[in-house]
């Protein structure tokens, strides 16, 4: 039985994981789904789930600590990319996109706001090498994946990922070449970066950082559901300037 209740458990965690669910709800979808398996008893008594008690309301039902480390366990034996995200295909990294990379990177304007520096094409192309086999979320280090044309699998642009050294949240970081922008690509390449993250690292909180004059960017990450959590004085390449931070937290991204 073990081998028949162990991925439905995994279906269940996957569920309740995207957000907290009324413990009625849980008992009478999985009850009434898998009469004669104990799916919710088993990841009851291995501890994946948590009752969360609020006074006036029913409990709700959330994936544990041990439930997120078992749903990592098992997410960590199959890559989940490629992705797609509307009309983008987020992917590794190959050689055959140094051309486009370097002609949206070599644009001072698509860079003015950006935290990389222009690089050398042998520079460039030891990047694009190093980031096709990087692991997908080391935590402390950034990791960079491309962004391509749906249709043509042609790179359009790339996005940074950096989960916290403690694991508990993440930052995002997106470039996207001229041609690209204005169109709602990067909003659709946000929504899903941040769904990645919630469903394949440890990360509960995800943030983005802007310059406050890059007005640009404060519409696409209101667009895409993040809230501003924060407002400080910076100095960015040698410029004194202020920079917002924005935030989704695990629920709230869904």
């Amino acid at each position: 039985m073990a081998d028949t209740v162990e991925p439905l458990v995994l279906d269940l965690l996957e569920w309740i994981g995207r957000e907290p669910r009324p413990y009625s709800e849980v008992i009478e979808v999985w009850r009434t789904s898998c009469p004669r398996l104990p799916v919710w008893e088993e990841a009851n008594s291995r501890g994946f789930v948590e009752r969360q008690h609020q006074a006036g309301s029913e409990a709700l039902v959330q994936v544990s600590a041990a439930g997120r480390a078992f749903l990592r366990s098992h997410r960590a034996a199959r890559e989940p990319l490629p992705r797609l995200a509307g009309r983008v295909l987020l992917r590794r990294f190959r050689r055959a996109d140094l051309p486009a990379f370097q002609a949206y990177r070599s644009d001072a304007a698509v860079g003015r706001y950006q935290g990389w520096s222009m690089q050398t094409e042998p520079q460039a192309l030891a990047f694009i090498e190093e980031m096709s086999t990087a692991p997908l979320f080391p935590s402390g280090l950034w990791v960079q994946l491309a962004l391509a044309d749906r249709q043509t699998d042609s790179l359009i642009g790339d996005i940074g990922i950096c989960l916290a050294a403690d694991g508990r949240s993440a930052e995002l970081g997106i470039t996207l070449s001229p041609r690209f922008q204005g169109r709602g690509y990067a909003t659709e390449v946000l929504r899903e970066a941040i769904a990645l993250l919630l469903e394949h690292s440890s990360a509960d909180r995800i943030v983005c950082i802007t310059d406050a004059r890059n007005e640009a960017s404060v519409r696409l990450l209101e667009r895409a559901g993040m809230r501003r959590v924060a407002t400080a004085d910076a100095v960015f390449k040698g410029e004194p300037c202020t920079e917002h931070t924005y935030a989704v937290r695990r629920y709230e991204g869904g």
